[in-house]
């Protein structure tokens, strides 16, 4: 090692700052003056007396030492300080007092130094028997002294300390997480024993105490900040570099083996075989090469190749003779690379002898670390092989070293620093290549061929700041649950956590920190465990705890690497991890041992492209007809089967007891896998399933019709255990495309339902890519078991992998592209998840992908089951999640609306460029008239978005449907496309080696045989469009929503939506702001623009009615607009950047492109340079600005004048409340994060404006499917219809709720119509009638409640929390209504209204007696409704009625014509009795105020004054008495159990160890403030683990 008395752990600092500071000059700081070194002294000098004098006192101290070391009552506390460290501190310019502990967060922190010259530096020093990293056993303090100084770090405002124990000295960074521990130590025995002077010297230039804060204000201006941020971008570029470098080593390891001249039994292993086998085989090796010489790179630098206690001797031969750093120095060293020689090859293989082998390492004191990675045939015939060393020595300098790309400086990479999760950058690296080794020139040849492993499967390495939010909402809730269990070790043990695309292990790794994290502090009992400890659980985690399953094995290989890593100790072999990291296709394979009884799906045998059509269609009806054999499914016979389970569970429970501490256990660990993978029972379960899933991957050939297997061979092999006759064509599929059965694979976690959780950032691929990338046949598979047939983006098949193997109560955690939540994927994903019973907890709608990745995604957390906590959504607590990710109310997807047929199209698919005709070839050929007949204008998207005249940029040949006879009667035109399109339409398709498929055309039928024609000629649209003068045309992938009329006539691209509508006010419909906002929440993206498709875009949308405003705005606007774009010369895309920029001043100064800029910002400057700079528009700047927001204001008008054609311009009772549009700029969330602000209107309108239109679109379509005119739905109208429809058993309905009269009446219609239906279920009969009575009570008690009291806590939305959390705690059962009150929720069930119902009926009810508001809830309803129907028996038969009818209707029960005349009986006698028993509002007598409380009275009601001159049930909380909460400028009495109390000031300008009197200032944002705000005298929190109470309040 370079410095071998130097650690880093962490990022606190770099190692190329380390070889800067060495150099001195090559970095700031490092100057006489900048250590306060006066006259013409050199900082040299300095050091060189200062290590003089260390040497004295460390011999001093040395002799002491020895006298103490065997006196075991003696901790040498005393002598190390005295003796040696305050000297030598002293030496780098620390002024040390002693120092008092100081009570942090009600826990002691004896710090035993500070330097007050430096703001109370901490510089903790124990007793050289003291370890860092451990607490005494005996007596001393509570925690490690690492520890001790780490938390009081991380909880005060200090950012650096110091602590010591005489034989090692730390420099500590405030560290937020145990995981990322930060720390600079030097070793100073070994320094000083050894006599490392060049060592001490960095130790001087470094920890000297000119380099820390003067001050805590001060920090960001220290040397070591400074030095710290520098090593931060160095890392950034170390890592960025890493990938490359590994790339380039690959290459010239292969090229040098290849070739080298002693090789030729490598040369001919590779004539031996199948090259593409034989090319992935050799590239392995390399990898295995790069992977040993990484992780022996980063132990060495970690000082984690011998224990602690290892023999010197040992160590030094290591370091000295055989270490891989001592070959990197080498490398850098010209001269020695000799292409003549190979000694530093076999010195490497030297090297990994000592860890492959005991008899090679025990002389070290080594012992073998086993496994894939340092097993001997690990390499391959490499082992046999020679390399010289200008590649070895070239290679190894690669992994060193990097140039900076940007200064061109040299930087040294820091391999015990550099996270293992920072290998990913290698695996992402290297995914965008395939191996290939070709002979050529009769020498061997090793390159990479840009492949698309990496684009077929859009693996990405995750970033850390999208994996944290994904554990904080699974793993987090599942941890905390486990500490609450008895024996928490073995509950935190018990987690199984799974990454079913897990890459290099990145987020594996992160989850296996949090679990280890938590364990390590239940073992060690410490809050911020040792590294040690913190290593020794993480082992542990990743053998019990952690699983991971990838398509590629290069990523499971690293995968391992990286865990090994991260849990190694010295002279410990590494984990097996076989069983718990698998290379497989996570989604093609069963997921449960009941899928066998399934049997052979019909949709195996579809006929494909490379299928035989006879032979399919043959296999298909034999298949079909043994399905539907009677009784089928009762002659499926597991139990032999079910034996074969429970044999393979119980040998995988016991071996995994099997123990893995020495490298023979984990051979013999390894071999009883093998064992157990091949074993009888293993095996046959294992080819039942391949059988059941290559039925869809064996192409129906003649040549395979004997390895297909339909289902009644099938059952025979599941029932007899029969011997499987397809000539191994299953499992030789299943290798091939990597079948993965989840419960064979991992038996242990499936005997118990599943895992716990599934983190992960699966694959994102669109779905039209699919095939492409990974076969018609994989597609066939996953559209049938997955999405019953529909095919979306790759990542939604992942999702609902995942729901099928998390048990119940899992989470699965994950990133998504943002299209999971739009079409189909969302409605096959998402929305089938959800209604199979789990909930979003969590998501992030939308954000940009940190760094170069050019993709929008989305982070979602699913529960599987019913969940009680919180949702968050967009960081933000909200009351409800929907598919969408957005919060709104749950009312289900649009309708296809039949007023929209035929009014919308995609453009003409041409298919080919060799069709269009720049202008200058157009207008040649149109010489001839004959042309124009062929020869047409072709308006594609850039025309409509980047033009400012929006007309034609080019021509296109357009043959329609014709004969090529008749086409090539135009010859000058037909031999354009004869020359340009015929060899593209004709082309062959090609092999996966790039070779020609002679015979079969590349594109579909019949593309290549009507080559002259479109792909697609839409001769519906044209002969629609012909019967208008003009169309509304948009461009489909764009930044805007934006239609324009164009005049019939050019033919209109592929990349354009085609709307035939004509009038002015349907323009108006389709280019406001409703229409937008509808466009964006159902439409999909591309990247960050919207698709806007025709089916989700216009089909659904229920546009307004025509009226002369809106065709008076419509045409105004649609002109405005096409004028402002001629006259400033933009198109529609950037003239809507300028619509939408905030920053546009009419008045702006002459400045400087980067000052204007700055000040009025980019979208500004883009404008003023277009106009004024470039002058390319017809008016000036000033002139422009005014048209613009010209626009905007009749933007807003269009918008208010759609609002009125919709009639929800003013109060109604069918629509609600005016929608207040209150249009300006506002960010927008489903916009990418850098471009999220529009002119639009108000998040809340656009809430209630997507939920109306919705409601329209329902009700339209209810409206198309029952014949009659929407009208008749409409506005009181409706109203009347249904009270008609109940009046001959119900007269008295007019107190009736509107949407309960809608269900009564939409019951009533469908009764007579159920019984003739096929099913003739009258489900949807049962389902109305109870959700009439349903929305009956809820609308008039619990909605009315709610509004009752709402208005009774207004602006006082922490009051209010307040006082609901009193009530929960008084009455718990009551929390429903509760939490409903609190979230101002009006969503209840009949079950959750009949519980409150039922105990509001009881007088005795103790859950009402517990709680004020529970009460008052009864008084409320009593004055609503008389005894008649709020009484005991009324209720009792309600809970039968949703027994009977309710439960069984809403679930899986039948329900026929008896049952439902039996419900309607029900439900009449229940509303007769409401409405009997409604007391009518003028009948209500006033509620007189509450009287107040007295102060000795024993009511646990809140006190506070009624609203003055106003009757009410609730009193709200005072703020100015003794009751009053806690916020700024609170002076609060605290006290601990043990009765010792406290007193602080919580002030804006508290200033640290000031106090106001005898309370002591803390600021509002300091931890201990925000835990007591919002509470008041007498309630009791808990903080830093102790429980205290407030006392008193001033």
């Amino acid at each position: 090692m370079k410095y071998p008395t130097i650690r880093i752990e962490g990022a606190i600092l770099a190692a190329d700052i380390l070889d800067k500071i060495e150099k001195s000059n090559s970095i700031t700081g490092q100057k006489p003056a900048d250590f306060k070194i006066e006259g013409s002294n050199k900082v040299k000098d300095e050091i060189a007396r200062a290590w003089a004098d260390a040497q004295s006192y460390w011999g001093i101290f040395k002799r002491k030492r020895e006298l103490l070391e065997s006196d075991d009552k003696q901790t040498g506390t005393t002598e190390t300080r005295n003796l040696w460290m305050t000297p030598f501190l002293g030496l780098l310019g620390y002024t040390l007092e002693f120092a008092k502990a100081e009570e942090v967060m009600g826990k002691s922190y004896a710090i035993s130094r500070r330097d007050k010259s430096l703001d109370g530096f901490p510089i903790h020093i124990m007793g050289f028997k003291d370890s860092l990293d451990k607490k005494r056993k005996d007596g001393g303090p509570r925690m490690s002294p690492h520890a001790l100084v780490q938390e009081y770090l991380n909880l005060t405002e200090h950012l650096y300390a110091i602590v010591s124990n005489g034989l090692q000295i730390r420099l500590l960074r405030d560290s937020s997480r145990l995981i990322k521990l930060s720390f600079l130590e030097f070793d100073l025995e070994r320094m000083m024993d050894e006599e490392h002077y060049a060592d001490f010297a960095i130790l001087y230039r470094l920890m000297h105490y000119t380099r820390m804060p003067v001050s805590q204000d001060a920090v960001a201006e220290s040397l070591i900040e400074t030095y710290h941020t520098n090593s931060l971008e160095s890392g950034s570029r170390i890592r960025a570099g890493l990938s490359e470098a590994v790339e380039s080593s690959i290459l010239s390891f292969s090229k040098g083996f290849l070739q080298h001249p002693k090789n030729d039994a490598l040369r001919q292993w590779l004539e031996e075989g199948e090259t593409h086998a034989k090319s992935q085989e050799f590239y392995q090796w390399q990898l295995r090469l790069i992977y040993r010489l990484l992780f022996l790179m980063v132990i060495e630098e970690r000082d984690l190749i011998f224990p602690k206690e290892a023999n010197k001797k040992q160590r030094d031969i290591y370091y000295d003779y055989y270490s891989i750093n001592k070959l990197r120095k080498l490398s850098e060293k010209r001269y020695l690379a000799d292409a003549k020689y190979s000694d530093y090859w076999q010195s490497i293989q030297n090297t990994f002898k000592l860890f492959e082998d005991n008899k090679f390492g025990s002389p070290l004191g080594i012992l073998p670390l086993s496994g894939d990675l340092f097993g001997y045939k690990a390499l391959g015939v490499l082992n046999e092989s020679k390399i010289d060393n200008k590649v070895v020595l070239e290679c190894l300098k690669n992994l060193s070293i990097f140039k900076n790309a940007d200064t061109g400086q040299i930087m040294r990479v820091n391999y015990a620093s550099l996270n293992v999760e920072e290998f990913g950058s290698v695996y992402e690296g290297l995914l965008e290549y395939d191996p290939s080794v070709i002979k050529r020139d009769s020498k061997y040849h090793f390159e990479f061929i840009k492949g698309d492993d990496r684009s077929s499967s859009g693996s990405h390495y995750t970033p850390d700041e999208l994996v944290q939010p994904l554990i904080k909402h699974s793993l987090d809730y599942i941890i905390q649950d486990k500490l609450k269990e008895e024996d928490k070790e073995a509950a935190l043990l018990s987690i199984t956590v799974c990454d079913v695309a897990c890459g290099s292990g990145h987020i594996l790794l992160n989850a296996a920190r949090r679990i280890a994290t938590e364990l390590a502090v239940v073992r060690t009992g410490e809050d911020q465990p040792s590294p040690s400890a913190f290593r020794a659980a993480i082992r542990d985690v990743i053998r019990h705890c952690i699983y991971g399953v990838d398509l590629n094995p290069l990523a499971v290989e690293l995968c391992k690497v990286a865990l090994w890593l991260e849990a190694h100790n010295p002279n410990e072999p590494l984990n097996f991890l076989d069983h718990h990291i698998k290379c497989g296709n996570a989604i093609v394979g069963l997921a449960h041992f009941k899928e066998l009884q399934n049997g052979i799906a019909n949709e195996a045998f579809k006929t494909l492209p490379s299928d035989n059509k006879d032979i399919a269609t043959t296999f298909r009806n034999k298949n079909k007809a043994e399905r539907k054999t009677k009784g089928q499914l009762s002659i499926y016979d597991l139990t032999g089967l079910k034996d074969n389970l429970n044999s393979v569970r119980a040998s995988f429970s016991q071996f995994l007891e099997m123990p893995e501490v020495t490298p023979e256990e984990i051979s013999a660990k390894a071999e009883a896998y093998k064992k157990l993978t091949t074993g009888k029972g293993w095996y046959r379960l294992k080819q039942l399933a391949d059988l059941k899933v290559a039925q869809f991957f064996i192409s129906k050939t003649e040549e395979n019709k004997e390895k297909l297997t339909t289902d009644a061979k099938y059952r025979t092999y599941l029932n007899s255990g029969a011997q499987i006759k397809d000539r191994g064509a299953a499992m030789a599929t299943s290798s091939q495309k990597r079948f993965f059965h989840w419960f064979l694979e991992f038996p242990e976690v499936f005997s118990n339902g599943g895992f716990d959780c599934i983190l992960g950032n699966p694959p994102f691929l669109g779905d039209r890519r699919i095939k492409e990338a990974y076969g018609v046949h994989f597609l066939e598979w996953i559209r049938t078991v997955f999405t019953d047939g529909a095919t979306i983006d790759l990542v939604g098949y992942f999702f609902l992998r995942i729901n099928e193997i998390i048990k119940q109560g899992g989470f699965q955690s994950l990133i998504s592209t943002n299209t999971i939540t739009q079409g189909k994927a969302r409605e096959k994903g998402l929305e089938k998840i959800i209604s199979d019973g789990s909930n979003i907890n969590h998501a992030v709608k939308s954000m940009k992908w940190p760094g170069l990745a050019a993709v929008e995604v989305s982070l979602i957390t699913l529960f599987k089951g019913e969940w009680l906590g919180n949702l968050v959504l967009d960081n933000e607590i909200v009351q409800n999640i929907t598919p969408y990710l957005d919060n709104q109310e749950s009312l289900g997807n649009p309708f296809y609306l039949k007023q929209n047929n035929g009014k919308s199209y995609q453009g003409s698919i041409v298919l080919g460029m060799g069709f269009v005709l720049e202008p200058k070839e157009a207008l040649n050929l149109l010489k001839k008239l004959k042309n124009e007949e062929v020869v047409q204008p072709y308006l594609n998207g850039s025309d409509l978005n980047s033009s400012p005249t929006q007309s034609p940029s080019r021509y296109v040949i357009n043959f329609q449907d014709w004969s090529e006879n008749k086409a090539s009667n135009y010859i000058d035109i037909y031999n354009i496309l004869l020359e340009r399109v015929k060899p593209e339409r004709q082309r062959w398709k090609k092999d996966k080696e790039g070779n020609d498929i002679v015979g079969t055309y590349a594109l579909r039928h019949p593309l290549p045989k009507k080559w002259w024609q479109h792909a697609e000629k839409r001769p519906t649209m044209y002969e629609a469009v012909q019967s208008k003068g003009r169309v509304l045309v948009s461009c489909r992938v764009s930044k805007y929503v934006s239609q324009s009329f164009v005049e019939v006539g050019p033919i209109l691209d592929v990349a354009t939506s085609v709307v035939v509508r004509d009038k002015w006010f349907e323009f108006a419909g389709l280019q406001n702001s409703f229409h937008q906002e509808w466009a964006w929440k159902y439409a999909s993206t591309m990247k960050f623009d919207i698709r806007y498709t025709n089916k989700d875009c216009i089909d659904t949308f229920p546009l307004p009615n025509e009226s002369e405003k809106l065709n008076s705005i419509g045409k105004r606007f649609h002109e405005e607009r096409y004028n402002l774009l001629g006259t400033i010369y933009l198109g529609l895309t950037k003239m809507y950047n300028q619509f939408h920029n905030q920053d546009l001043f009419l008045e702006v100064e002459k400045l400087s492109s980067k000052e204007f800029q700055k000040k009025y910002g980019k979208e500004s400057w883009a404008l003023y340079n277009h106009l004024e700079v470039k002058k390319a528009g017809k008016i000036s700047y000033e002139e422009a600005v005014p048209l613009i927001l010209n626009l905007r204001e009749l933007h807003k008008e269009m918008d208010e004048a759609v609002l009125e054609a919709y009639g929800w311009h003013t109060d109604t009772e069918r629509w609600g409340k005016t929608i207040n549009l209150r249009h300006d700029f506002y960010e927008v969330d489903y916009l990418p994060e850098n471009d999220r602000v529009r002119y639009t209107i108000h998040p809340e309108a656009r809430k209630e404006v997507l939920k109306r239109l919705l409601l329209l679109n329902h009700e339209m379509h209810e409206a198309e499917e029952r014949n009659i005119p929407y009208e008749e739905l409409d506005a009181e109208k409706t109203l009347e219809i249904y009270k008609g429809h109940i009046k001959d058993w119900l007269p008295a309905n007019n107190s009736l709720h509107a949407k309960t009269l809608k269900f009564l009446s939409s019951a009533q219609e469908l009764l007579p119509t159920l019984g003739s239906s096929t099913a003739q279920s009258y489900k949807p009969f049962v389902n109305q009638y109870c959700s009439a009575l349903e929305n009956e009570l809820q609308q008039k008690i619990f909605v009315a409640f709610n509004e009752h009291f709402q208005s009774q806590w207004i602006g006082k939305v922490e009051e209010r929390n307040s006082y609901l959390k009193e009530q929960m705690a008084l009455a718990p059962k009551g929390i429903m209504l509760f939490k409903a009150l609190k979230f101002n929720s009006d969503k209840y069930t009949l079950g959750n209204m009949h519980f409150f119902l039922s105990r509001i009926s009881n007088d005795n009810s103790t859950t009402v007696l517990a709680s004020p508001l529970l009460q008052k809830f009864k008084a409320f309803i009593l004055k609503r409704y008389t005894s008649v129907f709020i009484n005991r028996n009324t209720f009792s038969d309600l809970y039968n009625f949703i027994k009977k009818f309710r439960n069984e209707s809403a679930h899986t029960g039948e329900v026929d014509k008896n049952m439902a005349v039996e419900c309607m009986a029900e439900v009449r006698k229940f509303f007769k009795l409401l409405v009997e028993s409604e007391i009518i509002e003028e009948k209500i007598i006033e509620a007189k105020p509450v009287k107040k409380k007295t102060r000795k009275s024993k009511s646990k009601e809140s006190k506070g004054p009624s609203n003055s001159g106003q009757a009410t049930l609730f009193e709200a909380p005072n703020l100015f008495n003794q009751d009053s909460l806690i916020g700024f400028e609170s002076k609060v009495t605290i006290q601990k159990k043990d009765g010792t109390s406290f007193k602080y000031h919580i002030s804006k300008n508290a200033v640290k160890g000031k106090f106001t009197g005898e309370y002591k200032q803390i600021t509002p944002s300091s931890s201990l403030a925000e835990n007591m705000f919002g509470r008041k005298v007498g309630h009791s929190f808990l903080f830093g683990g102790l429980e205290y109470k407030i006392l008193e309040l001033k």
